[in-house]
Protein backbone atom coordinates (compact mmCIF):
# COMPACT_ATOMS: atom_id res chain seq x y z
CA UNK A 1 0.00 0.00 0.00
CA UNK A 2 0.87 3.51 -1.25
CA UNK A 3 1.61 5.37 1.87
CA UNK A 4 3.27 9.00 0.37
CA UNK A 5 0.82 11.50 -1.26
CA UNK A 6 0.22 11.15 -4.85
CA UNK A 7 1.67 13.25 -7.29
CA UNK A 8 -0.03 15.77 -9.18
CA UNK A 9 0.09 14.02 -12.65
CA UNK A 10 -1.73 10.67 -10.74
CA UNK A 11 -4.52 12.98 -8.81
CA UNK A 12 -4.84 14.65 -12.78
CA UNK A 13 -5.29 10.75 -13.60
CA UNK A 14 -8.05 10.11 -10.80
CA UNK A 15 -9.65 13.42 -11.70
CA UNK A 16 -9.79 12.23 -15.59
CA UNK A 17 -10.70 8.96 -14.28
CA UNK A 18 -8.14 6.72 -15.81
CA UNK A 19 -5.84 6.03 -12.32
CA UNK A 20 -4.90 2.57 -12.26
CA UNK A 21 -5.31 2.96 -8.26
CA UNK A 22 -8.69 4.82 -8.33
CA UNK A 23 -9.76 3.46 -5.25
CA UNK A 24 -6.36 3.33 -3.45
CA UNK A 25 -6.30 7.34 -4.53
CA UNK A 26 -9.96 8.01 -3.14
CA UNK A 27 -9.31 5.90 0.13
CA UNK A 28 -6.37 7.87 0.53
CA UNK A 29 -8.16 11.47 -0.02
CA UNK A 30 -10.35 10.43 2.27
CA UNK A 31 -7.37 10.69 4.91
CA UNK A 32 -5.07 13.38 3.50
CA UNK A 33 -6.31 16.96 3.32
CA UNK A 34 -3.24 18.03 1.45
CA UNK A 35 -3.69 15.79 -1.42
CA UNK A 36 -7.58 16.51 -1.39
CA UNK A 37 -6.39 19.88 -1.28
CA UNK A 38 -4.27 19.61 -4.67
CA UNK A 39 -7.66 17.50 -6.27
CA UNK A 40 -9.31 20.96 -5.82
CA UNK A 41 -6.95 22.82 -7.46
CA UNK A 42 -6.56 20.71 -10.13
CA UNK A 43 -10.18 20.42 -10.49
CA UNK A 44 -10.53 24.08 -10.34
CA UNK A 45 -7.76 24.56 -12.99
CA UNK A 46 -9.62 22.26 -15.13
CA UNK A 47 -12.69 24.05 -14.90
CA UNK A 48 -11.03 27.27 -15.79
CA UNK A 49 -9.75 25.75 -18.79
CA UNK A 50 -12.88 23.99 -19.94
CA UNK A 51 -14.78 27.64 -19.39
CA UNK A 52 -11.87 29.54 -21.31
CA UNK A 53 -12.19 27.10 -24.11
CA UNK A 54 -16.29 27.11 -24.56
CA UNK A 55 -15.66 30.83 -25.21
CA UNK A 56 -13.65 29.78 -28.59
CA UNK A 57 -15.25 29.34 -32.08
CA UNK A 58 -15.40 25.04 -32.88
CA UNK A 59 -12.97 24.69 -35.83
CA UNK A 60 -16.65 23.92 -37.84
CA UNK A 61 -17.47 27.06 -37.07
CA UNK A 62 -14.47 29.25 -38.22
CA UNK A 63 -14.52 30.82 -42.23
CA UNK A 64 -11.83 28.58 -44.37
CA UNK A 65 -10.58 30.43 -47.32
CA UNK A 66 -10.92 28.73 -50.20
CA UNK A 67 -7.12 28.16 -51.63
CA UNK A 68 -5.46 30.28 -53.75
CA UNK A 69 -4.60 29.25 -57.28
CA UNK A 70 -1.27 29.32 -58.24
Amino acid sequence: AKSLCWSEGELQEYLDGEAPDREAIRTHLLACGDCRAGLEEIAAADAFVRERMSLLPRLDQLAVAPPVPE
